[in-house]
């Protein structure tokens, strides 16, 4: 299993992360975790997440071995 950095960017400036383990590659945790209308998830604080896929603007994946952040632009 993979460890993976899910971000939904909602603006240049707002994103909500999602920390997942997954197998295979970051096509298959894009696919995994962004299908659907409304995605719904507990955060590692142990909040309730709830947005629709609607308002998201960007999808980043970063996995455990990546040593930088990636900044998304709009």
């Amino acid at each position: 299993m993979n460890k993976y950095k899910v971000r939904y960017h909602f603006s240049n400036d707002f994103y909500v992360m999602r920390e997942v383990e997954a197998e295979g590659n970051k096509e298959g945790v894009l696919e995994a975790y962004s299908s659907g209308d409304r995605i719904s998830f507990e955060d590692k604080r142990g909040d309730l997440i709830s947005f629709l896929m609607k308002d998201v603007k960007l999808i980043t994946i970063e996995d455990e071995r990546t040593k930088y952040t990636n900044i998304a632009g709009f």
